[in-house]
């Protein structure tokens, strides 16, 4: 018991550390840089160096040296800021999705750190939602944000293993803003919707009916039954 209390001691200032040291790297970059010491970050300085940092400690998060969580949220967090650096207006949609895929891993590793789930869920419906308001004219980011909020929570309530039942209560809330904000955006797009369902119900229908009536005529069509003598 007291070996276990240890090592998860052990584990969780570990973490602490490393999240530290990415701390401090980061200020004291971007300390250096606005004091003129070295140029400003960006571009493809800031790709080596976050992303030199953040390879660095996945490295050793998958190489068993650093096996914790922290390790593996800053890394993937490093990687979201070198990419920012040289993807212009994208890069805040980068920053986003690899920082949401640094928490969906914690979860992919340890399936008991469900509550992962979140944090990553809401990080991959914000960048979606960036993107939106950037290349998607005809959609409300508003709706985007809170239809992933409605899958992230969904998605917890059928997790295989820990779901989270309470789950389904936000996915029902936020399923239902999405649902207002479509209509009041995009009043044009569940009317044809409808209109598209209904036409496909009715060609179902009409298949149905023309192959009853093809039966009947089969039967009609076949010899009739001769009159029985007076």
């Amino acid at each position: 018991m007291n070996d276990s209390k240890n090592t998860q001691r052990r584990l969780t200032g570990s973490a602490e550390t490393n999240l530290g040291l990415v701390l401090i790297a980061v200020g004291g970059l971007l300390l250096l840089s606005n004091l003129g010491i070295i140029g400003s970050i960006g571009g493809i300085t800031g790709l080596l160096m976050f992303g030199g940092l953040g390879a660095w400690l996945l490295a050793g998060y998958y190489s068993g040296r650093r096996r914790n969580s922290g390790t593996l949220i800053a890394g993937f967090i490093l990687l979201g800021i070198a990419a920012a650096t040289v993807t212009g207006s994208l890069g805040g949609a980068w920053f986003l999705a690899l920082s949401g895929f640094g928490f969906l891993s914690v979860w992919r590793e340890n399936a008991k750190q469900w509550w992962a789930v979140i944090p990553g869920g809401v990080l991959l419906t914000l960048a979606g939602t960036v993107l939106t308001e950037l290349s998607v004219s005809w959609l409300a980011p508003e709706i985007v944000f809170f239809a992933g909020l409605a899958l992230t929570f969904l998605a917890l309530s059928a997790l295989p293993r820990n779901a989270q039942q309470w789950a389904l209560i936000p996915a029902a809330i936020s399923a239902g803003i999405a649902r207002l904000l479509w209509g009041a955006s995009g009043a044009w797009l569940f009317p044809v919707l409808l209109i598209g369902t209904g036409l496909y119900l009715m060609r179902g229908q009409s298949r149905g009916s023309s192959g009853s009536g093809s039966g009947g005529a089969s039967v009609s069509g076949g010899t009739a039954p001769a009159a029985e003598p007076e």
